[in-house]
């Protein structure tokens, strides 16, 4: 009886570790301590929060490549001014290695700008996501699908790998651009998470996002909807959470199906009308229904600067601080609405090392600079590309002329 007694404890054990990764929780590292004296006028502020701790997280980054998404995103995405054509350095090496089909050619015979696609706001948006991952909690994998799907990065690539496989993808592409088979991007990507040989890691999370621009084609058998929904409901069986995005007006045909592919995996399906605005939405994407952060300074009144958070929940942000005894405090707010708040004193003490006090404060005044820039430098981006858009909503409300009208004779 002991051997049973001891498998009960052990689920027992299990389910309360599940319950407690459950809850809303915030953890505030930096400064650790309820009270601290510093001789810095300037103080960091980190922590973690959200709705499960886990002990990392396992993370698979699913890329449409379906012929749909080789058309314009509507926005000059690089920058390189409106009617700019592809690369032809680019092109050329599509040639070179044999991966001009005609129907790319074609596309790019009408003007087409291959870094202004859709797909190229895709990857955009999986480099947004990866450089805001911090490498020590995450593994990273990637796959791209059409008709099939394939992975073109094995989870625990070190980010420079990563980057590498991204760039690789745009000559991949062409080797691509068929139907949609959201089953089978989610059937590799589970291969890659949850190997079925291997036993899930303890307390460790898994998630899929998955960028696709249009509703499944694929597979025929049976209808692609219920094939994907059982696919989905597999993957969650195993710990996976599904995020998927439908990306442009074409997906919202599939927002029903990824809505409950999402219903399936506890994930969370998101809709973005632009295929400019994903690499925006998924660079704030959230992993742990942590829904923002809030940090003060009670006494001064002054909120933190360079305020920034992560998918697993991770922020940090910087504080100036007066002399004498400062109240801190932070606020995780969840998505459920609920609220948890964490304080610390701090008092500010100078400490008389001019020469040291000075290195660590102008490292510190550095890390906020560079932090601002970063935050200035995507906020600049996003504006950029929404007077685009909103240029074009424009043109497109202006009535088309009559016949005979504008002042001709």
């Amino acid at each position: 009886m002991r051997p049973l007694r001891a498998q009960v404890l052990g689920l027992l054990l299990g389910l309360l570790a599940q319950a407690a990764d459950a809850r809303d929780w915030l953890e505030v590292t930096s400064p650790p301590q309820a009270r601290s004296t510093t001789s810095l006028p300037l103080l960091e502020v980190k922590g973690r929060a959200g709705a499960r701790t886990g002990a990392g997280h396992d993370l698979v980054i699913a890329i449409d490549l379906s012929d749909s998404t080789l058309v314009g995103c509507g926005v000059d995405l690089d920058g390189d001014g409106p009617g700019s054509r592809s690369d032809p350095a680019f092109i050329a090496e599509l040639k070179r290695r044999g991966l001009f089909p005609p129907r790319l050619a074609v596309r790019l015979d009408r003007g087409l700008d291959f870094d202004d696609t859709v797909l190229a706001a895709e990857l955009e948006a999986a480099r947004s996501l990866v450089d805001r991952l911090d490498p020590r909690r995450f593994r990273v994998g990637l796959v791209v699908f059409s008709d099939d799907a394939t992975t073109a990065a094995r989870i625990g690539a070190p980010p420079s790998a990563l980057g590498r496989s991204l760039a690789e993808i745009r000559f991949l592409a062409p080797g691509f651009l068929r139907g949609t088979n959201l089953m089978a991007a989610i059937e590799v990507a589970q291969a890659e998470l949850a190997p079925e040989d291997q036993p899930r890691p303890t307390r460790r999370e898994r998630s899929l996002v998955l960028l696709t621009d249009g509703a499944p084609t694929l597979p025929l058998r049976d209808g692609p909807g219920p094939r994907t929904v059982a696919a989905a409901r597999a993957a969650g069986a195993r710990g996976i959470r599904i995020y998927p995005f439908a990306i442009g007006p074409e997906a919202r045909a599939s927002a029903e199906l990824l809505e409950e592919i999402a219903r399936e995996t506890g994930g969370r399906a998101s809709g973005v009308d632009h295929p400019s605005e994903v690499s925006g939405r998924l660079r704030m994407l959230d992993l742990v229904d942590l829904a923002g952060v809030k940090i003060a300074n009670l006494t001064t009144g002054e909120g933190a600067r360079a305020l920034r958070t992560f998918p697993d929940g991770s922020f940090d942000g910087f504080l100036p601080l007066v002399a004498g005894t400062n109240r801190i405090r932070v606020e995780a707010i969840h998505v459920d609405g609920s609220r948890h708040a964490v304080e610390r004193w701090v008092v500010l003490e100078p400490s008389g090392a001019a020469g040291p006090d000075q290195e660590r404060l102008r490292q510190r005044m550095e890390d906020l600079r560079s932090r601002t820039r970063e935050l200035e430098a995507w906020a600049r981006m996003e504006d950029r590309r929404r007077k685009q858009l909103k240029a074009l909503e424009i043109d497109a409300e202006q009535p088309t002329p009559e016949p005979g009208e504008g002042g001709g004779s």
